[in-house]
């Protein structure tokens, strides 16, 4: 069964790889990371000029039809904050009566995103609960919140999960990190146990990314939802003072948190803050096309990749988001131009090009399309998402995301026999960027995914080059200004997209041999989000 499945997926594949260009790749994201589109922020100029083109490009595309009747768009309704006074968090030692202040966006950030509360948030003299990792979860017979009532206080996490700090696979996921320790997780089970704040730990190496992306306060746009008062994050610093106020020791009491003896208690401190947001909404826009199949087209596999970035900040700078996520789009529009090339006759399956706003704000555009899609997600047979494309060159090699949770990875693996290159283990598999994308808003409503990463042998430049040039590219370019499309073969971030095209080719295997054939990749057994 599966040989037939790949013989016929190959056969279509060979004749249309041939679409994927590093020219088309290149001349769409220097379109869509041009100045003119000032960093393509949600409902700005930006957000339009990009609609427009995508509308251009789809449209001209024999076979493609807009996702909604004459429509390529779906409206999302958006709830902003938008922070006018945001205090410093007092912090009252209730051993001695002493009084401190962790200074807003150096020590903690403190953000209200609840309009339901009004305009206006005080926390007063609240108590704080010390809950470990902040998980509750039967799956893994785990409950930080165990003989505690945590309702209308304050709460203190780590984010990750504890299987980071232990070499041990079958605790948790060992250093994959699972949902459980992303920080949406933390500030949805703090709103389920009725705290009134949360604040979470933050370390680097534990969250993936530095304290400058969490200080940022660029996340300050939501669907509509229940949350905490209060949400924020701690430096691992501030954390290490904070217990030492109390005469603990932090680093033992976070080893503590990690193993199956921790209980959760009350820390003899009280915090306070005030802060005052305007709420609105705001209108933005998902982009929705598809390519409609034949016998089973009730049925879809869906490509996705986010337009949104952070726009144009207070001092003129443009975030182009050149790699974050303008080459992902790039690669939709050279997918959509191949797979239109299959004969109706050969489609079996339809194909969704899911092109999301509001990703960097949280998933939020391929949320609202999960919970309103074209087609229903028990008829959604899988995902392919890009985000952050190879931009340094081609390798030998390919990792994904999440990969061992389904059979879509057995397709990847053909697909990369066919270019002949191996599939390897994520060495960043520990910064759960699998939950940070927009696939996983159809991962955990049951849809398999595949996700790719990049590969990190680089046939010309060694086995060392491309982490190196990964982990200095997100220190200084991953959500900066700098992160551009760069010409000048002098500069080290200079583009070669000779990977991306490797990467952006194995995606059209997957998705092509699942449009002209009946297989329907299955969640592994244990799969954290099996239908």
């Amino acid at each position: 069964m599966m040989e037939e499945v790949l013989a016929i997926g190959k056969r279509v594949y060979h004749d249309i790889q041939g679409l994927i260009s590093t020219k088309d790749l290149l001349e769409h994201t220097s379109v869509l990371a041009s100045d003119e589109f000032g960093g393509r922020y949600m409902n700005t100029p930006g957000e339009t000029l990009t609609i427009n083109y995508l509308t251009k490009q789809f449209s001209s595309i024999d076979g493609i039809l807009p996702g909604f009747t004459d429509e390529y768009t779906q409206s999302v309704m958006l709830e902003v904050h938008q922070p006018k006074v945001t205090s410093n968090v007092t912090v009252t030692d209730l051993i001695d009566n002493t009084v401190a202040d962790l200074e807003h966006s150096v020590d903690v950030t403190s953000r209200c995103h609840n309009s339901s509360i009004g305009s206006k948030v005080d926390l007063i003299g609240n108590d704080v609960v010390w809950v470990g990792f902040g998980i509750d979860s039967p799956k893994f017979n785990w409950n930080d919140f165990d003989g505690i009532n945590v309702a209308g206080k304050t709460i203190l996490c780590l984010v990750n999960d504890p299987g980071f700090y232990h070499d041990d696979d079958s605790f948790f996921s060992g250093k994959i990190m699972t949902y459980y320790g992303r920080w949406t997780y933390k500030f949805e089970e703090a709103a389920r146990q009725g705290a009134k704040a949360v604040y979470i730990i933050h370390s680097d190496d534990a969250a993936g990314y530095g304290w400058n992306i969490v200080s940022q306060g660029k996340n300050n746009t939501q669907l509509s939802s229940d949350r905490c008062s209060v949400e924020g994050w701690i430096t691992n610093d501030t954390a290490v003072s904070l217990f030492k106020l109390c005469g603990l020791d932090f680093e033992n009491e976070k080893a503590l948190a990690s193993t199956t003896s921790f209980r959760p208690y009350t820390l003899p401190l009280k915090f306070s803050v005030h802060i005052e947001n305007n709420f609105s909404t705001l209108q933005s826009h998902n982009f929705v096309a598809h390519l409609p199949g034949n016998e089973s087209s009730d049925e879809a596999i869906v490509y996705s990749a986010h337009y949104d970035h952070f726009g144009i900040d207070e001092e003129g700078e443009i975030y182009s988001g050149a790699r974050d996520n303008a080459i992902g789009v790039a690669g939709l529009i050279s997918l959509a131009k191949a797979l239109s090339l299959i004969p109706l006759e050969q489609r079996k399956r339809s194909i969704v090009f899911l092109i999301p706003t509001a990703e960097e704000a949280g998933l939020l555009g391929s949320e609202y399309y999960a919970r309103e899609p074209i087609f229903p997600m028990e008829k959604t047979v899988g995902c392919i998402n890009f985000d952050l494309i190879n931009i340094f060159g081609p390798t030998s090699d390919i990792t994904f995301y999440g990969y061992g949770n389904s059979q879509m990875d057995f397709l990847a693996y053909e697909g990369a026999k066919i270019q002949g290159r191996t599939v390897e283990p994520d060495p960043f598999a520990a910064n759960g960027m699998m939950y940070r994308s927009d696939q996983f808003s159809l991962a955990k409503r049951g849809v398999p995914f595949l996700f790719p990463n990049m590969g990190f042998q680089h046939t010309e430049k060694g086995n060392d080059y491309l982490v190196d040039i990964s982990k200095k590219w997100t220190a200084e370019c991953y959500h900066q200004p700098t992160d551009k499309v760069v010409a000048d073969p002098n500069s080290i971030w200079c583009w070669d997209l000779r990977g991306a095209r490797q990467d952006v080719q194995i995606a059209l295997f997957v998705g092509c041999t699942l449009c002209v054939s009946d297989f329907k990749p299955q969640w592994l057994p244990d799969a954290e989000f099996s239908r």
